[in-house]
């Protein structure tokens, strides 16, 4: 058996049961079902008539009636039984550290990660930077006692009700706000349980101005006001922060009023230390970053208009930090006030939606503006974030050097509309090019319509049934050639409201002439159309649909920022006391200078670790599982890797003996709070550990995300199959940076991580049993990745391996290897990016004998199973088994014989030959083969094509590999062949005498030139001045080639024509 850490074969009694081994799927407790369903618009519209005939009691009592609203300390992440959170949701973790110089206060506030994705595949192009909400929250928290903090939170929480945006929330798409709801809901559900904790902190009696916002219940007014062809003039709506009953309009938008019977189900709050209101506020921060990130005109999806514009967004933590460091005796210049304004307003992404002239297409860029017009989509944009910054920043527009609000707007038209001018020629630009696209389409099948026609008058028997089809997809993109027209003519309209709006700019006494010079820039520079742009599938749009590639390069960034984001850990309890949730994002500090290095295990399995130990714990026995479980498994680890990685880091003794002291605390709440540090530090420890990190300047996530989801959806009963769990298991852990002989000792430990963190997966996915590397897994992973039913990215051949090496105690191997290098099979190119193995070439490039069975294998399989281009020497098969004989031409058909289609790709020799004797039998040609008579013709040829033919043709494709021309259209096994470093050796070889060749070829023209006279570069020989044998595949253009086949007397009237790369038509003579 494969040696697992000491710490999973024996632990302290306290502990005992809790190892990961020993847990079964039938001793996990179900997962709870939702408490409520949300909303619906159908709900809004009740909402909205109750409103208005009984006030906003009528729509809170309703909301009771309809189901209870969530606790916070109920609301987790998990939605699993496992206690982790599901894949596609990403969450805030928000800690708050202890003040040591003032403990009555709230010390530093760590927020990292991101809300969860607003539009699924994209978290969207923020119109405010993320980092002015984080440092708007930091101000008000940071310093100030619970009570402080608490009340600061409530008031700019309610404060969000009076943005612009909050008069679209009516408009909204269904799903969109069937989340806003659930997210305003689930904000509310704190107002109960935070009123209590401050109430707690001083006298509930004396009511301040603060007491009577907190207690107001705004309500958005309704949108259509402000939606007219000429923008808005007037500034954003004013909210009255009193009750509004009777208030007509507007979307279920109740404020921070109480909701009743939550705070029942919330850990007590008031508890002297206030750790409770502590826990309380940290869940407060994520709830009401989700809630801000769902508002209208928060986010534009970038992403629904260009895939290659998205995510281009700005950090600016900088900026926004000198807007809250504007206070009384730190008040900073007005100028660079106004940069950090405009800089934290993303004008680029607002411009694009603003200009989008598909109502469709700018509801999806910017949920809720679909009745809006351009500038009113722009104006709205930009009144939300002056406003913001008002809410966020109060001081920058009422202190001293202070900000006029009405110069702030207008410069940010000023940067918006620069931005338009781009965007409008970028616009532009993309139609004609989509016009291009769409044009050559219409010939094509004007083409298609009209050869059609001419067979049908050719071949009596043919029933000319796709005429029909080919005229409606003609007329189809002719349609779409007209919305392109229009397109341009609305881009046009647009472009001469521009520029009379530049020429007012222009006018500007503080203008000063920059404007021309930028826009000319913003238009040359930074919008340029892309070739995704262009081949993207239109949807009522220009793209709506999000390649994949873009997805995940989204999703790469995402992980990308986590990782630089400082690490905090948030602990969530239910009502019973018990951990509910953990939330753990950002990164620990660097074991190495200038760079995070990258991770061997990945990091959300540690992560997963820790869930699956500590969930459904009290604070208690959470602390025990710490010190008995967790804190040695990761102590035994470092003791098992650092015979391979000697090297110390400073103070990893000292983090050690800090993690296995007991944490005192007086209350489970205070208990709580010092874990969520407790397990920082465990990470901190697990980060520095020998082997955990390795420096690397690759240090991308390699699909973690959808790696791990496979696990976990597997732990909850979600059943994978075997070949995805190994996917997913070995794709978790990357060991290209460790030196090659401590490369399995770090498998070994992965694996050992993996059995305690997701046992099921383990267990089902044989990765510990004796298994068929090839069979089961690789050939498996690579057909799958071929047909499409599976989208695995790891596609490298496996070794020659019928067990798996084993490790024993010691880190020695056990068992069966590949027996080539005595080293593990590697089917997923674990260990390196080229596998070692035997080499298949010699230094020439000729094949070695013990590697001819490998090619003759590979070279039969592709041409049976996939869809592998075919050469003449096939062709010749499959005529003669069709009884014909048939001229080949190459590059274009004589003038009297014109083309007939056929389905194309790997097939097409096979259908073009089908074709010929149809046709040449007196029968109509069709449009080719069936897929059975294809895998016929296919068997046929891997049984009757010699071996010499074989390695002849695989001779052919290794040169032409190692001449960097490869022979089009090869299969998966031989492609996995020519990948081989032996090619590759054998390449740079021929290249180092390629190179040789000609300095001496140089250097004796010089000297012939110096004897004899003969211009440089050229022989005496006439025959072959290029030194090699002419190609016999140099022929005239209507000269036949070879005549294939066996049976009929060859064809005068029917040809094969090769028309270049491996493609074959039928040609027929008129």
């Amino acid at each position: 058996m494969r040696a697992v850490s000491a710490s999973t074969k024996s632990t302290p009694d306290s502990a005992a049961g809790h190892s990961a081994s020993q847990r079964s799927a039938a001793n996990r407790p179900a997962a709870s079902s939702p408490a409520s369903a949300p909303l619906n618009l159908a709900d809004a519209s009740v909402l909205q008539r109750l409103q208005q005939s009984v006030g906003n009691q009528g729509v809170l009592q309703l909301m009771r009636s309809r189901a209870p609203l969530a606790a916070p300390g109920e609301k987790t992440d998990r939605g699993s039984a496992s206690g982790r959170a599901p894949v596609l949701q990403r969450q805030v973790a928000a800690q708050i550290l202890p003040n040591k110089n003032a403990p009555e206060k709230l010390g530093r506030l760590v927020i990292a990660g991101r809300p969860d994705r607003v539009f699924g595949k994209s978290m969207g192009d923020h119109t405010t930077a993320f980092s002015v909400h984080e440092a708007a929250i930091r101000m008000r928290v940071e310093g100030r006692t619970p009570a402080e903090a608490i009340q600061a939170m409530l008031e700019l929480a309610e404060s969000t009700f009076s943005l612009p945006g909050m008069n679209l929330v009516s408009q909204l798409p269904e799903g969109h706000l069937a989340k806003y709801n659930d997210a305003l809901k689930h904000l509310l559900s704190f107002r109960g349980p935070l009123k209590a904790a401050v109430a707690s902190s001083r006298d509930s009696a004396t009511e301040t101005a603060s007491d009577v916002a907190m207690n107001a219940t705004p309500s958005a007014p309704p949108v259509t006001a402000n939606d007219n062809a000429s923008g808005v003039s007037a500034g954003p709506p004013t909210v009255a922060m009193t009750d509004t009953n009777g208030v007509t309009g507007g979307p279920p938008t109740v404020a921070m009023t109480d909701t009743n019977g939550v705070s029942a189900a919330v850990p007590s709050a008031s508890e002297p230390d206030h750790s409770g209101a502590i826990l309380l506020l940290q869940a407060f921060i994520g709830a009401y970053l989700h809630f801000r990130e769902l508002m209208p005109l928060s986010v534009i999806n970038v992403m629904e208009k260009s895939p290659s514009l998205a995510g281009k967004g700005k950090g600016e933590s900088g900026k926004a930090k000198l807007l809250a460091d504007h206070q009384p005796g730190n008040w900073q210049d007005k100028d660079q006030l106004l940069d950090a304004i405009l800089s934290l307003f993303d004008a680029s992404s607002v411009a694009l939606a603003a200009i989008e002239g598909n109502a469709d297409l700018a509801q999806k860029m910017a949920p809720g503006t679909k009745p809006l017009n351009p500038a009113t989509r722009m104006r709205f944009a930009i009144l939300q974030h002056v406003q913001t910054i008002k809410i966020s920043f109060p001081l920058v527009f009422s202190g001293e050097q202070k900000l006029e609000e009405a110069a702030v707007v207008d410069a940010l038209e000023r940067e918006v509309a620069l931005e338009e001018g781009g965007w409008l020629e970028w616009q532009r630009e993309l139609n004609d090019k989509k016009k291009g696209k769409k044009q050559e389409r219409i010939d094509k099948l004007k083409e298609n319509i009209d050869l059609r026609k001419l067979e049908t008058a050719n071949w009596t028997a043919r029933v000319p049934t796709d005429i029909p089809k080919w005229s409606t997809e003609k007329e189809k993109e002719e349609r779409e050639l007209n919305r392109l027209d229009e397109s341009n003519a609305w881009v046009r309209s647009l472009e001469e409201k521009h520029t009379k709006k530049m020429e007012q700019f222009r006018k500007a006494d503080d203008l000063k002439g920059e404007t021309a010079e930028k826009t000319n820039e913003s238009a040359k520079v930074r919008h340029e159309v892309s070739d995704k742009d262009v081949e993207s599938p239109d949807n009522g749009g220009t793209g709506s649909a999000v390649s994949a590639a873009a997805t995940e390069a989204a999703a790469a960034a995402e992980e990308a920022l986590e990782r630089k984001q400082p690490i905090a850990t948030q602990v969530l309890l239910d009502d019973k006391g018990k951990i509910s949730e953990i939330r753990s994002a950002g990164r620990t500090p660097s074991p190495f200078s200038g760079t995070m290095g990258a991770h061997t295990t990945a990091w959300i399995v540690h992560l997963d670790r820790i869930r699956k130990e500590l969930i459904r714990s009290s604070v208690d026995e959470a602390h025990g599982k710490m010190r008995d479980v967790l804190v040695p498994e990761a102590e035994a680890r470092a003791k098992s890797l650092k015979e391979e990685f000697p090297e110390v880091v400073d103070g990893q003794a000292d983090r050690l003996a800090e993690l296995k002291k007991a944490k005192k605390y007086d209350t489970p709440l205070q208990g709580a709070l010092i874990l969520q540090q407790y397990i920082n530090d465990l990470l901190t420890y697990i980060n520095y550990s020998p082997g955990s990190t390795l420096a690397a300047a690759d240090v991308g996530g390699k699909s973690e995300g959808m790696r791990r989801q496979v696990l976990v959806q597997h732990e909850d009963g979600n059943r994978q199959s075997k070949e995805r769990l190994l996917w997913a298991i070995f794709g978790l852990i990357d060991v290209k940076a460790a030196p090659t002989d401590s490369r399995a000792k770090l498998l070994d430990e992965h694996l050992s991580l993996i059995e305690q963190t997701y046992p099921d997966s383990f267990k089902d996915s044989g990765a510990d049993d004796e298994i068929d590397w090839e069979k089961d897994v690789s050939d498996t992973i690579r057909s799958r990745a071929r047909t499409g039913k599976n989208r695995f990215e790891d596609d490298n051949e496996a070794p020659k391996a019928k067990k798996k090496a084993r490790l024993d105690g010691t880190g020695s191997q056990t068992g069966k290897t590949d027996g080539a290098s005595g080293k593990l099979p590697d089917p997923f190119g674990l260990f390196s990016e080229q596998r070692p193995s035997r080499p298949l070439v010699d230094d020439a490039g000729a094949i070695l004998p013990e590697a001819q069975a490998r090619f003759l294998s590979a070279y039969r399989k592709d041409v049976t199973e996939s869809a592998a281009f075919l050469t003449e020497a096939e062709g010749h098969l499959v005529a003669s088994r069709l009884g014909i004989q048939v001229r080949v031409y190459r590059g274009e058909a004589p003038k009297d014989f014109r083309k007939l289609d056929n389905p194309g790709g790997g097939h097409c020799l096979i259908h073009a030959l089908v074709q010929i004797a149809k046709a040449s039998g007196g029968h109509d040609p069709g449009s080719g083969a069936p897929p059975d008579q294809i895998a016929e013709m296919r068997s046929l040829m891997a049984a009757r094509l010699s071996d010499e033919q074989i390695l002849t043709l695989s001779a052919a494709a290794i040169h032409a590999r190692m001449r960097g021309e490869d022979e089009p259209g090869l299969g998966p096994e031989m492609l996995s062949l020519l990948n081989d470093t032996s090619v590759l050796q054998a390449s740079i070889k021929f290249w180092e005498r390629k190179t040789t060749e000609a300095a001496t070829t140089t250097s004796s023209d010089k000297d012939k030139e110096k004897g004899t006279g003969t211009p440089p570069g050229n022989s005496t020989d006439s025959t072959n001045s290029g030194g090699e044998a002419a190609s016999p595949m140099q022929v005239e253009t209507a000269t036949p080639l070879v005549a294939m086949g066996a049976g009929r007397p060859v064809q005068e009237r029917l040809a094969l024509l090769h028309t270049g790369g491996a493609h074959y038509v039928m040609i027929v003579r008129d």
